[in-house]
């Protein structure tokens, strides 16, 4: 939690004290000597701002935890079971792990290896990817072009390609989407065809929408069970989070 937050929220406490106060029958003197006494003990204890702290951040997270709880269960058809999105797992698996990502974005190709690393050490999880592109007209292109291969080629033919465009370092065209299309075994005419179909605008838009009522500000975002992790974190760090979530199912 900023500092400014905190102090801000000190700051409501000790006005609501104040007016508290008012309601008394103390005079004037006295609750001056009271604040004096409040600053004093405050300046001389400074660890108490703190605790103080610690607590603020301690319930907002405790709400932020409800809340993403309360989004998840609210989507849970629209993350787990859309019907168009690569999945690898059966839909019985004890945990689902959702990743919303951009063939771009430079954090979801750090998170990539880790991942699949994670995957192929827990293989029970199932995992859904949902392209979200956000970072311009090329990540577009990306995720019309696989999502074109997911339905006419198959989550095999899609998994190769997506793979290798999150693996491609540099900057994605046109051509080198085509090349790497070509290069993973793709029927790129059959991609071309399919690419710009309302079918798949359609369902572009309903990842959209859909990363609107997770509230997702970027890539990548990941729904690990009922927890919304949004950003990077390093494996060691995500698979603590996955024991945690197992833990808790």
């Amino acid at each position: 939690m900023p500092m400014k937050t905190v102090m801000f929220a000190l700051a409501f406490s000790a006005l609501a004290v104040t007016g508290a106060l008012a309601q008394t029958d103390m005079t004037e003197a006295e609750r001056d000597s009271l604040h004096s006494e409040i600053r004093a003990y405050l300046l001389e204890n400074p660890e108490v701002l703190r605790e103080a702290m610690a607590v603020l951040e301690e319930r907002e997270a405790d709400e932020q935890v409800a809340e993403d709880q309360r989004i998840v269960e609210e989507n849970i058809d629209a993350l787990y079971a859309d019907g168009f999105s690569y999945t690898l797992g059966d839909a019985d698996s004890p945990l689902t792990i959702v990743e919303f990502i951009d063939y771009q974005c430079g954090y979801c190709k750090r998170a990539h290896p880790d991942v699949q690393a994670l995957l192929e050490s827990n293989p029970d999880i199932r995992y859904i990817i949902k392209e979200l592109p956000i970072l311009g007209p090329e990540s577009l292109v990306a995720a019309r072009s696989t999502m074109a291969v997911l339905e006419n080629q198959g989550p095999e033919t899609y998994a190769t390609f997506s793979d290798a465009l999150m693996r491609h370092q540099g900057k994605l065209t046109t051509a080198v989407i085509a090349s790497i299309a070509e290069e993973s075994g793709v029927n790129i005419d059959e991609m071309i065809a399919l690419a710009d179909s309302d079918l798949i605008t359609e369902r572009l838009n309903a990842t959209r929408v859909l990363a609107k009522a997770v509230k997702l500000s970027g890539t990548p975002t990941f729904v690990i069970g009922d927890v919304i992790l949004r950003g990077y974190l390093p494996k060691e760090d995500m698979a603590e989070l996955i024991e945690d979530v197992r833990e808790g199912t």
